[in-house]
C-alpha cells in the first residue's frame, strides 16, 4: 500500500490496514518483511501467501478473506 514500503506514508488511511510497529532485538543478517499485507506472521513474510497467489490456487480476494477469518477467530 505505501509507496515507501516498508515505511508508512499514511496511504492506508480509510482501509482495514493499520501500521505495525516492531523491533528487532537481536543482530540479524537478513529479514523478509511482508509487502502484500496478507502474511500470517506480520510484519515478516510467511512466503505461503505469495506461493498461493502465484500458483493460482487462490485468488487474492479469496486469500484475503481466508486470512481475515483466521485473524478474527484468533481475536475472539
Amino acid at each position: 500500500m505505501s509507496r515507501s514500503q516498508p515505511l508508512c506514508d499514511g496511504s492506508h488511511r480509510g482501509t482495514k490496514f493499520k501500521p505495525l510497529k516492531f523491533r528487532i532485538e537481536q543482530q540479524v543478517d537478513t529479514i523478509h518483511l511482508c509487502e502484500c499485507k496478507l502474511s500470517t506472521t506480520a510484519p515478516f513474510c510467511d512466503a505461503t501467501t505469495c506461493q498461493k497467489i502465484n500458483s493460482n490456487s487462490l485468488s487474492l480476494e479469496d486469500l484475503t478473506l481466508e486470512i481475515q477469518e483466521q485473524t478474527e477467530s484468533k481475536v475472539l
